[in-house]
């Protein structure tokens, strides 16, 4: 892949470790279509819903080429937005936390983590500085609310 199929029509630019040179085994695709090279093993670990993703035969039409074998990665189409799988892959690597995120952001990452049935344990530590946000607080107090409260946080509830 080229430089410029890592970033997207809209702009989004695919970071390593999830870029067209990581060493991943298969593609994740946004919505908008942006492409994430990941490890199939560390997504199978941390979701038993992506475990059992990896377990069903791909379609050939759903792989592209692998650069460096004759054999091609299969190709995840998700209905996530790049933002919010970016988000997700860098709380399932093995990498540092991400930073605070939008409220917006996070409740996406939210149900990403329900769909896919991933333990919130990383994700709570990247939720809570969310609710020490003055302007966060003031902003979305109910979406607020209603995350802590879905995501067992009583002392974050109250708060909000």
């Amino acid at each position: 892949m080229s430089e410029d199929q890592d970033t997207s029509k809209d702009g989004f630019i695919v970071p390593a470790p999830f870029d067209s040179l990581s060493p991943g085994d298969c593609i994740l695709q946004s919505i908008e279509g942006v492409q994430f090279k990941a490890v199939r093993q560390i997504l199978a670990l941390a979701s038993p819903m992506m475990a059992d993703m990896f377990a069903l035969p791909q379609a050939e039409s759903q792989k592209v080429p692998r650069e460096e074998t004759s054999d091609h990665l299969p190709i995840i189409p998700m209905q996530e937005d790049a933002e919010t799988i970016h988000n997700l892959l860098v709380l399932l690597y093995p990498t540092s936390l991400l930073g605070t995120l939008g409220v917006q952001a996070t409740i996406k990452l939210v149900k990403a983590y329900d769909k896919y049935l991933i333990p919130k344990d990383r994700l709570l530590l990247s939720v809570v500085a969310l609710y020490n946000t003055k302007s966060a607080l003031e902003a979305s107090p109910i979406e607020l609310y209603r995350m802590a409260w879905e995501l067992e946080m009583m002392e974050e509830a109250k708060i909000a």
